[in-house]
């Protein structure tokens, strides 16, 4: 039985997905977030002055059947005491797309054709010399296909950044122990018929049924109250590496330091190393 709190699906029991949908989700839906892919930078020849004057550099590869133009843009530097210098700037760049196409023919056939487009995308990225991580706004494709060609032009190589991996279960035993208030988690590989789901709240009360049933279940991302810029900010963490503030926008430059002190104190205490 789901209280009118909550919803839960229907059909097959082991596959069944119950949300946990407490009244101020639709609050917690509709509020502006910022999100970041943290990536640290290995232990390479890191160059900040390097980087630094790379700012309009331009350069072309030829692809398999275009022309493929690269252009770096950074933005101005941001200095702290404790994080040191924070670069960020945009990432644009060409790659080629192979598309199915059709090629209807005067006797009635259709011929399957390949058609490759050069298609262009943006990766904005910071980056903070003192806490040597790299973040991207998220971990798609695209995103992750640029960051081997900005590491390559950085360093010399595709693998100059290494994608963080969080201890979820580590979080999850901080906030068991009051170092944390949870609001959110995502658990999976449940024994019985509720085999995944989602919890939402505000401050999950680790002593509640409800986060009972699912304490021992795997937990793929968990959300916790952070104080971010003077003000306590909602956070959820991912097991492949997303750090995602539900706050509004924190894109603004002066807020990059407070954003990378959040994110450097998660990736101290729970990166798996």
């Amino acid at each position: 039985m789901v209280n009118n709190d909550c919803r839960s699906s229907k059909g097959n029991k082991r596959n069944t997905i119950i949300y946990l949908l407490f009244r101020k989700y639709a609050r917690w839906k509709s509020m502006g977030f910022t999100n970041r892919w943290v990536c640290r930078i290995k232990n390479l020849n890191f160059d900040i002055e390097k980087i630094k004057n790379l700012d309009g550099h331009y350069w072309k590869e030829e692809g398999e059947k275009h022309t493929l133009g690269r252009l770096i843009k950074l933005n101005p530097k941001i200095r702290t005491d404790d994080i040191g210098s924070i670069i960020s700037g945009n990432f644009y760049f060409n790659w080629e797309q192979k598309i199915k196409d059709y090629e209807i023919k005067e006797d009635g056939k259709i011929d399957e054709t390949t058609q490759i487009i050069r298609r262009t995308n943006t990766v904005h990225f910071w980056i903070s010399s003192a806490a040597r991580l790299i973040l991207f706004p998220n971990s798609s494709d695209y995103v992750v296909e640029g960051a081997k060609t900005l590491s390559e032009l950085f360093f010399g190589t595709e693998e100059g950044f290494d994608p963080i991996t969080f201890d979820v279960s580590a979080i999850e035993k901080a906030a068991n122990r009051g170092e944390f208030s949870m609001w959110t988690y995502y658990f999976n590989q449940r024994q019985g018929s509720i085999d995944k789901g989602v919890h939402y709240g505000d401050d999950i009360d680790t002593k509640d049924d409800l986060y009972r049933e699912t304490a021992s279940a795997p937990k793929n991302f968990i959300g916790i109250k952070m104080t971010v810029a003077g003000r306590i900010v909602k956070v959820r963490i991912t097991k492949n590496g997303t750090v995602t503030f539900y706050s509004g926008s924190l894109d603004e430059p002066q807020l990059q330091p407070e954003l990378f002190r959040a994110i450097k104190s998660l990736v101290d205490n729970f990166a798996v190393p």
